[in-house]
């Protein structure tokens, strides 16, 4: 059986977190803007997530 490689780049990574912002709290407004409504907490997790998986890019 032939192992499939998962091709991630920063473009996917970028699109991912940012539907996970929107799961967690951000609200897009008309204008374009964003506002966030969720916790701290949540955001600094969120923004460890990206971290990890940008490492995991690196290596």
């Amino acid at each position: 059986m032939k192992e499939q490689s998962l091709q991630v780049t920063h473009d996917s990574v970028k699109d991912y977190f940012i539907h996970m912002l929107l799961d967690h709290g951000f609200v897009k407004l008309e204008d374009g803007r964003q506002l966030y409504e969720g916790s701290f907490s949540e955001l600094k997790a969120l923004c460890q997530q990206l971290i990890l998986i940008e490492q995991d890019i690196a290596l």
